[in-house]
This record gives structure tokens, C-alpha cells and sequence, in this order.
């Protein structure tokens, strides 16, 4: 059922593309779907995997997973607002709210969805009756917002390390990391950067 689509509705795109295409049939009973976003490459501690799969079993609820940035990089993810009062465990909380890529004073936290979701069935009706941006973009971010009114959503905070290949900085950072880490790789990599002149740069 990969790549199908409503009839009569164009493929919308962005975020919430892939999940609106995946149509299960409206059925309740089917399992959540684990989605996760290709352009993020995650080295992750041994005890955050398959954490959120683990937070799903226990809340039965959407689960996000989140990390915090930095407060100027903000608007580039979708935030979340949450309750911090609830005691669901090590990072674990119920969401309040959702913005996506809000101005930095308009934040209202630094916990960023980072690409990685535990979703219910019930998300496909969300981002059905979700607008589409100016862009012409149906944001999942924006379905999830209208999920939260019939449902509660959890967040599951990640640790690790996180590199984004759909900017080139971040393509460039997860090359180097993961290269340093192969051990075919990593001493005749590093012994070639160290051979670099580093400051040499653009114009020269």
C-alpha cells in the first residue's frame, strides 16, 4: 500500500507526505507506524534504543521523539510545548502544544522534533483535515496539532548524536564523524586531515 494516494487529491508534500500516503484503511485496529525522517543520521547511546517504542507500549498514545537545540536554531524544527509536571519517566512528557519553525521569541520551549514518530491511525484523518502552508506544504507538525485536540501526544527526549544531511554543513559533519568512526577508515582519514591546510578558505 506504499505510495498510494486518496483519488481525486494530489500527493501532498513535506512532512506530512509520507504519512497521508500510507493510507491503512481507517482501520482502529491496526498497529502505530513508525516513521522516521531519512535526511537525519543518529548515533545514539545503547540505552535510548528503542526508547520510544518503549514509551509507546506504556502511554498508547503518538510518540515524538525530541531533543533540545539551540535556542537560535529553533526555527528551523517544529517545537514543542509540554507539561513538565507529569511524572512519565526520563524524558518523557505529555505535549501542550506544537509550532512549527516559530521565530526564536515565539518558541515556546527548545524541545525540536528531530524525524523519529511512533504514530496511530488516527493521524492520517489529522492531516486530511489539515490546510496546506503558504507554501502549499501539509506540515505534520501541523497534523499533529490537530490530533492533540482528540488525543494526548508524548514526547521521548534523545540522546546521542544527530547530524541533519539535508543541509550541507550537516552532510559534511555526518561524513567525517562516522568516517573517523570505521575502523578501515578512521587512522588514514584523520592522518589526512591533519595534513590539511586549514587555513585555507574560500578565494584562495
Amino acid at each position: 500500500m506504499l505510495g498510494r494516494t486518496k483519488p481525486g487529491r494530489a500527493a501532498p508534500t513535506a512532512a506530512g507526505r509520507t504519512e497521508h500516503r500510507v493510507d491503512p484503511g481507517r482501520s482502529e485496529h491496526l498497529d502505530a507506524r513508525c516513521e522516521e525522517r531519512r535526511r537525519d543520521l543518529r548515533r545514539l547511546r545503547p540505552d535510548d534504543q528503542g526508547r520510544t517504542a518503549d514509551v509507546f507500549e506504556r502511554v498508547r498514545g503518538p510518540v515524538l521523539a525530541v531533543e533540545r537545540v539551540a535556542v537560535e536554531d529553533v526555527s528551523s524544527y517544529g517545537i514543542v510545548a509540554v507539561d513538565e509536571s507529569e511524572d512519565l519517566g526520563r524524558g518523557v512528557y505529555r505535549v501542550t502544544d506544537l509550532v512549527e519553525k516559530p521565530r526564536r521569541e515565539e518558541a515556546p520551549s527548545n524541545l525540536a522534533i528531530i524525524g523519529r514518530y511512533i504514530l496511530t491511525p488516527d493521524i492520517f484523518g489529522a492531516l486530511e483535515a489539515t490546510s496546506s502552508d503558504r507554501a502549499g506544504e501539509i506540515q505534520l507538525t501541523n497534523g499533529l496539532r490537530r490530533l492533540l485536540r482528540e488525543r494526548p501526544v508524548y514526547v521521548c527526549e534523545i540522546d546521542g548524536v544527530r547530524h541533519d544531511t539535508g543541509n550541507k554543513l550537516g552532510f559534511l559533519k555526518a561524513i567525517v564523524y562516522f568516517a573517523l568512526r570505521r575502523p578501515d577508515l578512521a587512522e588514514p582519514f584523520r592522518r589526512y586531515l591533519e595534513s590539511l591546510d586549514l587555513k585555507i578558505g574560500v578565494g584562495s
